[in-house]
């Protein structure tokens, strides 16, 4: 399995055990001018997507930082997660065990 197929592959395995954020944001365009169209190609690379990206791209980063840094904001994302899960009616299990997540490791068995 290719590197590429084994990260989509361990991201579609994580998504219903633990928070995962897939995140969007919108650059100036014309009317029809959406994703996979010359438009956009052509919208994309003026100075105001490149603006929006980093921004996104700095805002994104702050929250992985807090994740990483602060025990009480993981502790309340994971209970918030585990909270919709209930909601939903999903039962599934957590395959990393606390002490992994508290490592930052995903165990090398979900790679295989």
């Amino acid at each position: 399995m290719s590197l590429i197929a084994r990260s989509v592959h361990l991201a579609l395995t994580l998504v219903p055990l633990m928070p995962g954020l897939h995140s969007g944001f919108s650059i100036p365009t014309v009317p029809n001018g959406g994703n996979h169209t010359s438009a956009f190609t052509e919208a994309a690379s003026t100075i105001q997507a490149h603006e929006a990206c980093i921004d996104v791209s700095k805002a994104l980063a702050a929250v992985g930082m807090r994740v990483l840094t602060d025990e009480a904001f993981l502790s309340n994302a994971n209970s918030a997660f585990e909270e919709a899960k209930g909601a939903r009616g999903d039962s599934t299990k957590r395959m990393i065990v606390q002490e992994d997540w508290k490592k930052r490791r995903v165990p090398t068995n979900l790679y295989d």
